[in-house]
């Protein structure tokens, strides 16, 4: 088995910075739709209007996956993703405002409506709004010649990333999830289950909730009981335990209140 660097999975309060400093409607239903879709950036230019997006059916086609220039096994594959209900009105709208264009494609060229969105151009929006979004860290990566080089943690595939998290936090299916990604390799997919924090407490919470309840109930009762007893009601509890004797006892009771031992022995 190969060793897998874990991905970098975005705080929802960064998808929300990411977001918040979008001014181009054509721009945010783009990398809307990534997120909502999980899709790759390739995949999201290819989108046409017609024979991808189904509304009625609430689903989206993704045709000729990945690079269709490659002869490995699962590369060039369709697949069908549902739609989120959240995503249905913003794409009916999009639909509406590029509907005089007369374009095949969800997401024209600024050039012309004939071609795709090109990758370079969605590359270049989506830089100038991390900088924006101030999501500028930077993590070093080993590439094949095993040399370092950097590579900003926020980039257009952490959209990926995050879809794929949500779905699989929120299924606990990885198989399901893989599906949805379009993975060939089921390997691939499981380093979302390698870096999920919710399955991992839930598994903990699950394993130690039935042996541990009568422990937290008692750890409960001995914390309300040293809450209610008063010092020397406790002093009182441990010499009729013979835990001390009379003259610890007596010393003790000194400590805490001289008075009462004065006025006892006079």
């Amino acid at each position: 088995m190969s060793k897998q660097k874990l991905p970098y999975i975005p705080q929802t309060e960064e998808i929300i910075r990411f977001f918040n400093v979008i001014d181009l409607p054509k721009a945010c239903i783009i990398f809307f739709l990534t997120a909502c879709c999980g899709l790759r950036i390739s995949e999201v230019v290819k989108v046409k209007t017609k024979t991808d997006i189904n509304l009625e059916e609430k689903t989206i086609f993704i045709r000729d996956a990945k690079n269709t220039n490659r002869t490995k096994e699962g590369y060039g594959k369709d697949r069908i993703i549902p739609l989120p209900e959240i995503a249905i009105s913003p794409l009916k709208k999009w639909i509406e405002i590029i509907s005089d264009l007369n374009t095949p494609w969800l997401f024209p060229s600024e050039k012309s409506p004939e071609r795709p969105f090109t990758i370079r151009q969605l590359e270049n929006w989506f830089d100038d709004y991390r900088k924006k979004a101030g999501l500028n860290q930077i993590e070093l990566y080993r590439d094949k010649m095993n040399n370092k080089n950097p590579l900003y943690r926020f980039r257009f595939h952490t959209l990926r990333h995050y879809y794929a998290q949500r779905t699989y936090e929120a299924t606990g299916d990885i198989y399901m999830t893989s599906q949805l990604l379009g993975h060939a390799d089921l390997e691939t997919t499981s380093i979302y289950a390698k870096v999920s924090q919710k399955g991992k407490r839930q598994a903990v919470d699950l394993a130690f909730q039935s042996p541990m309840t009568k422990i937290t109930q008692r750890i409960k009762e001995i914390n309300h009981s040293q809450r209610e007893k008063n010092p020397i009601e406790i002093l009182q509890g441990r010499l009729a335990k013979g835990e001390i004797d009379f003259i610890m006892y007596r010393r003790l009771l000194a400590e805490l209140n001289p008075e009462m031992i004065i006025s006892r022995e006079t």
